[in-house]
Order: C-alpha cells, then structure tokens, then sequence
C-alpha cells in the first residue's frame, strides 16, 4: 500500500485492518482513495492516504506460521528483519539437532530453528532483545528454545572452554562495517565470530552466517569465511549463497542495494 504524507486534520474511525505482511490489528486509522494517486498505476495496485496519529507501538506479525510481536516505532528497522524472511526457510531446511542462535534480536533465526532442531539457545548482548524474544517464544508456545543475554564474542569463548558443541549455528550480526574505512577492523570482527562458530560445530554442522553490511562485499567475506575455516582446522563446503529476501530488491546501479550477504555451509570434518 502506498502512502502520501497529508496535512489536513486527522480522521477520527475505529477498528483494525490489515497491514500488509500477515501483519493485522494494527489500531485505528481511515484511509480515503486518491484517484490521483493512481492515475499512473495499474487499476489493481493497493493505494490509499493514512491519515491521523500512530498510537501503537507493538504488533504482532506471523511469518511461516511463526507468530512475533514487533515494535515498528522503537525497534530496529521495522522491528523485524523482513530482509531474513525468506534466509529463515533455507536455514530451516538444512538445520538439525541442537542449534545456536548468534545475535538473536527478537528470536527470528531461534524460532525458526525450533521446528527442525531438538532445542535452540539464542544470544543476544541486549536485555530488552532477550525479553522480546522470549515473549516471541512464550507467544508461540516453543518450549525447545531459551534465550541468552551475553556478549556473543565472550559467549563464543565460554562455550569453546566448556567444550560446548552444536550441530546448527547462526551468526547474524549488526552491521560491522559503517563505511569504507572500518572494512579492516570490521573484518577481523568476522572473522573472529565465524572462526568459534567453527570450532563449536559438530562434524557435518551447518553454518548460517550473514553480514549486512554493504561495505563488505560477498567477495571479502567469503575470503573471511576461507580463513576462518583454515585457521579452525575445518574443511567447509558453499551450500548457498544468499541475499536478503525478494521484496528487498537490488536496484541496478544503485549497489547499497546489495547490502545482505547470507552463506549457508558446512563443516566436513
């Protein structure tokens, strides 16, 4: 659905309507057609001006059948990162016995997991990231998933001593690398997750880790992956090289477009 910006005084209406994204109840509002608005498109598209005030800040959303409460005003992004939907499934579709969720956030990768893994731990630095998604999972009943709150490269750490071991893991950091020049420290950040991931992953484990920074392109981090795996002592194998989902496409010539980079591989040995 498309929206116009609009100054004239709010409608007053009630109820709920659907959003879009399986995403319903998403509070009060009107919506009045523009036939100017849609002069330029097909008679089919969905058009129409929002008007008055936002007064929700958390919804709930089902992707897969998996159901989330998001925050679209107060957290990252919309609140979930729709750009992984589609990185969910793949991983699903490979994942097996006991699985670990890098990085968690609102438990996106972790529930997902859930359905194909005997149970899920799930890391996040952030306190109120873990209490999302642990409301995420009591929301859906998941009783195969905990959640964390540490920091993920001192986690890693702990449970290589421990001698801690998984069959699935995910690593799906925050952007590293904000600009040109932080690439090298960035890398080195990389590089160090995928390398105690590696060291934590069971003989035919499989590895799901992404960057969504667009300063570090699919070349460098697969460069990075290389090395991690060589100084872990690990033959790892490409199952798939990703992007973010479909309705986050790549505009020709506009190459911030392809900021998502999502590697799904294997360790042989």
């Amino acid at each position: 659905m498309l929206y116009e910006r609009v100054t004239e005084p709010p409608a007053v209406a009630t109820g709920s309507f659907d959003c879009g994204l399986g995403i319903s109840d998403c509070g009060s509002s009107s919506t009045i057609n523009r036939q100017s608005a849609i002069q330029n498109l097909k008679s089919s598209d969905p058009v129409a001006t929002a008007r008055g005030s936002v007064t929700f800040d958390r919804i709930e959303i089902n992707q897969h059948g998996i159901r989330f409460f998001v925050s679209p005003l107060s957290g990252q992004k919309t609140g979930a990162f729709l750009d992984q939907r589609e990185n969910y499934l793949a991983a699903c579709s490979l994942a097996h016995g006991r699985a670990l969720d890098c990085f968690t956030f609102n438990g996106g990768f972790a529930l997902h997991l859930a359905s194909a893994c005997d149970n899920v731990m799930g890391i996040d630095i952030s306190a109120d990231a873990i209490a999302a998604a642990q409301r995420n999972a009591a929301l859906n009943n998941a009783r195969n998933v905990e959640f964390r709150a540490a920091n993920v490269f001192d986690a890693l750490r702990e449970m290589e001593a421990n001698g801690d071991r998984f069959d699935t893991i995910v690593l799906d950091p925050p952007a590293f690398a904000k600009n040109r020049a932080s690439v090298p420290s960035a890398a080195r950040g990389y590089k160090e997750i995928n390398l105690r991931a590696l060291k934590l992953l069971n003989p035919g484990g499989v590895l799901v880790t992404c960057t969504c920074s667009y300063h570090m392109s699919e070349e460098t981090f697969l460069d990075i992956i290389a090395e991690a795996a060589l100084d872990a002592r690990r033959r790892v194998q490409i199952i798939e090289k990703r992007g973010q989902s479909a309705d986050h496409p790549v505009l020709l010539g506009v190459p911030e477009t392809h900021y998502l980079k999502c590697v799904i591989a294997r360790a042989i040995n």
